[in-house]
């Protein structure tokens, strides 16, 4: 789990449709999770979504607070590049 943690943190993400000094090479999938009562519980689920359809970036995420404390991730999952 601590090793899953630890892979999923390097994940870069950006709320804009890029990521500095990367390329986004393809997007892959809009994802979303939804009802989660902590932003840490929802990052992570979120993340392991991306990872699942083959991403290694996120871009245009947005997390929102709703009534009763749950919160919502989304965000497009990419493949990244390197600007050479």
């Amino acid at each position: 789990m601590r090793d899953e943690l630890a892979r999923l943190s390097t994940i870069p993400t950006s709320s804009s449709r890029q990521i500095h000094g990367r390329r986004v090479v393809r997007q892959l999938q809009f994802i979303s999770v939804d009802n989660h009562t902590s932003q840490e519980e929802a990052e992570i689920e979120f993340r392991r979504q991306v990872s699942r359809v083959g991403g290694n970036g996120v871009i245009n995420m947005a997390i929102r607070r709703h009534r009763g404390g749950y919160i919502s991730i989304q965000g497009d999952a990419v493949k990244l590049g390197v600007i050479v």
